[in-house]
């Protein structure tokens, strides 16, 4: 996951941070947003010091680390939104949907105008601003066409295994500090995850886990999720998937 604190527990070691950064030189460009609001809302690009202190009396906010060097497709910023569906917590049984998609930024991307939304942000289905939808064959092609030195399937396994380390850090500890177990209980996510580059290296970023995601997507473009979705959590038949699962 980005570099993250907590705005409100963690606020002095946000701005140590922030000034060991701004004394190296370092680029010091964060974005903070509510750990219990979607959709974006209220979600903004901080590039000061001042910026930060008053986004910390602005409710409960996290704060992350702004990618700086992300992965473009027709140098545009976008997202995958993942479904990942949980089993048990002990041991884990965790499944990834092979069901998921881009979000994607209407307009090319550059370290300029953080105020503007469609530059910098890729969820665009609840604003009036347009949504242009690709799917994963189209990404793919695009995938191969830039990047051509780059591997897809090997990108992609450690996307899984950025996931995987996500639900394995929420099960480490029992509950509160860390989902607890129940024989009667599944539950479905939503995981966002964004590609930055790390030298010549393309890094997955775990941005957020929702849950209980916004399934509206899933059903149009994937008819036959809900199919899936009972057959992992309800029926225990992850054979039996249409669009398939990988289980973590």
């Amino acid at each position: 996951m980005a570099l993250t604190y907590n705005m409100e527990s963690e606020f002095p070691e946000l701005m140590q941070e922030y000034i060991r950064r701004e004394e190296a030189g370092e680029d010091n460009i964060w974005i903070c947003k509510p750990w219990n609001m979607a959709r974006s809302l209220d979600t903004t690009i901080a590039i000061s010091s001042a910026n930060l202190a008053k986004l910390a009396q602005t409710g409960p906010k996290i704060a992350c680390k702004y990618i700086t060097r992300p992965l473009l497709i027709q140098q545009r910023k976008f997202d995958f939104r993942f479904l990942v569906m949980l089993v048990d917590t002990e041991p884990l049984q965790v499944y990834v949907s092979g069901a998921y998609w881009l979000r994607i930024a209407n307009k090319p991307f550059s370290m300029d105008n953080f105020d503007d939304f469609q530059k910098h942000f890729t969820v665009m289905n609840y604003t009036e601003h347009n949504v242009e939808e690709m799917g994963n064959d189209e990404f793919e092609r695009h995938f191969k066409a830039e990047y051509p030195n780059q591997n897809w399937s090997v990108v992609k396994v450690d996307i899984l295994e950025s996931i995987k380390g996500v639900f394995t850090a929420a099960t480490k500890y029992p509950a509160p500090n860390g989902l607890g177990k129940s024989n009667k209980s599944r539950a479905l996510y939503g995981v966002d995850v964004m590609l930055e580059w790390q030298g010549d290296k393309i890094h997955p970023v775990v941005l957020e886990c929702n849950f209980h995601p916004d399934l509206r997507r899933a059903s149009r473009y994937y008819p036959k999720f809900f199919n899936d979705f009972l057959n992992v959590l309800v029926l225990n038949k992850p054979e039996a998937t249409v669009y398939g699962v990988t289980k973590l």
